[in-house]
């Protein structure tokens, strides 16, 4: 308990010192902003003015969550968040903090707090209240070293718990930190950046009550990869042990951006070296590698935009040892968007396509093969009245999933999660339309108002209600 408030007391100087001391965030430029950013693009940093930032509280409601490792009945989320931008003469200084609490109620699914990064997975199913805390702490800098070359470093930290205290009471800590230094150089319109990142992460998963054999004895699910792997009761299973289960990993990568005028291509790699532990002795080692590989094309004539975009990603998570499991996701996304700008107006159409392919090995032995396809179309308008900015999106999805691989002979021990597998199933490929409006109020002197809500009705579902609701509303103070 004391760690714990002494890791929101350094999120909350933070937090100052980031108002004090603007960083990169709001107002800077959607892509292509910086050396140490995290997303497309680390190139053509561009300085207008001296910078700026925003800070806020917002509040949020969503009702029928369901992802595919998790899900709530419905979930509260409450939070903080700030970040900025100053520029120096010859050095700009980047900070961000925010931190947040969701109370989900009927909670159920993963036991892990970051199950995107592994391709395995821990699930429970004792629908119950949780509670998850996040923090996250970010800080860089850039310097220019002549009129073409730059250099600038970033580090970030972030920090998770989930805690469970009515049925199968436990708790998931999650806490993370990296560096990453790049440097970039720039001549006309032809820009390029290379960066190499390093990062630790650790999440370990402890029970908070003694479990023993009987006729009411709740199970765990060890999911070895799209939804197959074997189901055992809690006391047996590893996150029993006296030490709980431990996970984590070290990795390493480098990225390199290449920008010419309306092109942009990036490549970035990860390799990660990763340990399971289940109590003080027992531990195994796992290699997982990521490649990144993602381009842009920007066009504009008068109002008119076009934005063309594809992202191939593969990820790989290897075991050391011959007996356990192997699975490798590859996803690969497409999109066109149109847009038109008017005065105080502007509208903008985005088609896109998901193709998501995953294999694993069930019991190291018999391969599954997955797909799925997702097409989906989205819509957006923005219109400015006086002090109001009034936003509406509208889009359309569906999808399909198909399966292949040898049916797994009778008395295997491992299987497929049913009761998750058909409602993701539904989830992803049915029929759904979407509806977005939103509302920012700017009262002057910086400071505004955010309302948004969110709703997404789904048709012919057997498993899942046919409709999601969520709201955010928030306070803030640009600058």
């Amino acid at each position: 308990m004391r760690s714990d408030m002494k890791l929101k007391a350094i999120v909350w100087v933070g937090c100052l010192l980031s108002l004090t001391f603007p960083g990169a965030a709001q107002g800077y430029g959607a892509y292509r902003a910086d050396p140490w950013n995290d997303g497309k693009g680390a190139t053509l940093r561009q300085r207008s003015g001296n910078g700026g930032g925003y800070a806020e509280v917002y509040g949020s409601y969503i009702q029928g969550n369901l992802r595919s490792s998790s899900e709530a009945g419905s979930a509260w989320t409450a939070g903080a968040r700030t970040g900025g931008l100053k520029h120096f003469d010859r050095v700009s200084l980047t900070g961000q903090a925010a931190v947040s609490q969701t109370m989900g109620y009927r909670s159920a699914g993963s036991l892990l707090s970051r199950p995107a990064s592994y391709l395995f997975d821990f699930y429970e199913f004792s629908p119950a209240l949780k509670i998850r805390q996040d923090a996250e702490l970010s800080g860089g800098l850039c310097q220019d070293l002549s009129a073409a070359w730059q250099w600038g470093i970033r580090g970030k930290a972030a920090f998770s718990k989930i805690v469970k205290q009515e049925t199968l009471a436990h708790n998931t800590s999650f806490l993370s930190s990296g560096l990453r230094p790049g440097i970039q150089y720039r001549k006309g319109s032809f820009a390029m950046a290379a960066s190499y990142q390093f990062s630790y992460e650790a999440e370990r998963i402890r029970l908070n009550q003694e479990l023993s054999p009987g006729e009411d004895t709740p199970t765990v699910f060890f999911d070895e990869g799209l939804f197959y792997g074997s189901e055992t009761p809690w006391y047996l299973s590893p996150i029993h042990s006296d030490g709980g289960f431990l996970v984590r990993k070290f990795s390493h990568g480098v990225a390199i951006q290449l920008s010419e005028k309306a092109l942009y291509a990036g490549l970035s790699s990860r390799w990660s070296r990763g340990e399971v532990r289940t109590d003080a002795v027992s531990s195994s080692l796992y290699d997982f590698s990521s490649w990144d590989l993602d381009g842009d094309l920007d066009w504009s004539r008068g109002p008119h935009r076009l934005h063309a975009s594809v992202d191939y990603l593969w990820m790989e998570h290897q075991s050391l040892s011959e007996n356990d499991p192997y699975a490798s996701r590859l996803t690969l996304k497409t999109a066109l968007q149109y847009g038109f700008v008017g005065r105080g107006w502007s509208f903008a159409a985005v088609a896109s396509l998901l193709d998501r392919e995953g294999c694993t090995l069930v019991n190291a032995r018999y391969r599954v093969d997955q797909q799925v396809l997702i097409p989906a179309l989205d819509t957006r308008w923005t219109l400015v009245l006086g002090q109001a900015g009034l936003r509406l999106a509208a889009g359309w999805t569906c999808g399909s999933l198909s399966e292949s691989g040898p049916s797994l002979p009778s008395g295997t021990v491992a299987n497929r999660l049913d009761r998750y597998f058909v409602r993701y199933r539904e989830h992803m490929v049915s029929h759904k339309i979407v509806l977005s409006p939103g509302v920012r109020w700017r009262f002057g002197g910086g400071l505004y108002a955010d309302a948004a809500l969110w709703w997404s009705h789904g048709f012919r579902l057997e498993y899942l209600g046919a409709d999601r609701i969520s709201g955010t509303l928030a306070f803030g103070y640009e600058f």
